[in-house]
Order: C-alpha cells, then structure tokens, then sequence
C-alpha cells in the first residue's frame, strides 16, 4: 500500500495495522513557510506486508539551501500526535517505564540535491489524553542533514554531551519553541549512523537529571521518518523494533 500527502482524503495520506501507523502529511501543510504549491511537496510512504520493516519512505521537493523542513511523512509506533493505531498501548508515565528502547537498520539515498534528517520523535505529555498538552519533544537524529548542526550550535542551548550505554557521544541541544515546550536534539558528535540501537529512556533520564523535565510526564509513542528539507531523498526501513515496558 502507498499512501500519499497528494492524496484529497485522509484515507489515502495515513495506514494503520497492529501497533502501528504511517501519516504522509497533508497537502496544505506549510512546515518551512515558504507557500510552496501542494505538487511541489511530494511525500510517500510504501508500506509492505511486514511493516514497519520493509517501509520506504520518499520526498520530493525543490532543492534549497534554507535548511528549512518541509514535512515528515512518518512510521509510528503507539500514539503519537492525532496517529492512533489499531492496537493502542496504554500511556506511561515515564518514572514507571523500565524500557523504552529500538534497534534499527536503515538504507538512505539522496538524489541530486537532496537532503534531509533521519528522525526518531516522541513527545511526552502533561495531559495523556490531550495530543496538544506538549510538554517535551526528543528529535534523535542518528544522521543530520547538511545544516542540522550548524543550526544546532547557532539557535538551541548546548546541553554537553551524552555518552549513551553503547559508548556512543551525543551533542544535546534544548530549544524552546514558540507554545513554551521544550525540544531536545541529540545528535552524533563523531558520525552519523543508518543501524544500531538507541535507548531513548536513559536519554530521558539524562533530561530529568540536568532539571530539564520531570518524571510525571506522560508517553504514548514515537515516530521514525525524514524530515525533508530539500532534493529528493528516500529511507528504507530494514528493520524497526521498539521495545517499551
């Protein structure tokens, strides 16, 4: 099945099976506020019979330079923003979580002039029943863009650096946006990397610790996609396997 944020109903931009949903967007959205044309923000989401293995994510868009994003058509797994699936797991409270974690191997091409973050997104909740009640967001980006840590550096917090259990370095940078929530990125300080795995609640633990967050918030899912910033780029998804608990 492919859906697509061309598509004039909701039924063709979103796909829902087991614990999982994919959104390609809508075709009005204006991430970058640029006004492009609908025809100029293409996103598909290929989704097989054994996902969210095998998904193969595609963006078109004109090539740019603004590093501006353009859209994220997503994967997700449990609820996450307005995506509910067929099987919803409960919310938990991230003091009762004992692991949140996912391994993954993915394949990556860009085109001519093409760019984008590879992006693992979750937020986390004052209120698990209201999708608009942000508190947190964490955008794990295992391979930036051209400009996502110049930008990085220039416009969010420097946070220091986190050494996950696997030995890897991370760069942490907090951004307030503009409904007064809190964005954390981290980003690889040696290489960006397409297979591995991440254990998102020891990053979360790093945030409660430095007083950024605290343990009552709520967590209902997470999201894999790119975030499309320019060019035609596409994402294979190999392997994706959450682990929560």
């Amino acid at each position: 099945m492919i859906i697509t944020n061309q598509a004039r109903s909701y039924a063709g931009r979103h796909w829902k099976g087991g614990e999982y949903f994919a959104f390609a967007g809508n075709p009005t959205d204006d991430w970058s506020q640029e006004k492009l044309a609908p025809k100029d923000k293409v996103f598909t989401v290929e989704i097989g019979d054994d996902a969210p293995n095998g998904t193969i994510i595609t963006c078109r868009t004109p090539i740019a330079n603004t590093g501006r994003v353009r859209g994220y058509p997503s994967i997700r797994h449990g609820t996450y923003e307005n995506g509910v699936p067929e099987v919803a797991a409960a919310p938990r409270q991230i003091r009762d979580l004992s692991r949140l974690e996912y391994e993954f191997a993915l394949d990556y091409r860009a085109f001519v002039g093409g760019d984008a973050n590879i992006l693992f997104d979750s937020f986390l909740l004052r209120d698990p029943a209201n999708s608009k009640s942000k508190a947190f967001e964490l955008g794990v980006i295992p391979m930036p863009a051209s400009g996502t840590g110049s930008h990085a550096q220039k416009n969010g917090e420097d946070m220091g650096t986190f050494y996950d259990r696997h030995g890897r370095a991370w760069r942490m940078s907090l951004f307030k946006k503009a409904d007064g929530s809190l964005y954390l990125m981290p980003i690889p300080m040696d290489r960006s990397f397409l297979a591995g795995a991440i254990d998102q609640l020891e990053m979360y633990r790093w945030a409660i610790g430095r007083g950024i967050i605290g343990c009552d918030l709520w967590y209902t899912g997470m999201a894999l996609g790119l975030e499309a910033i320019g060019g035609e780029v596409q994402m294979l998804v190999e392997r994706w396997v959450p682990v929560v608990g």
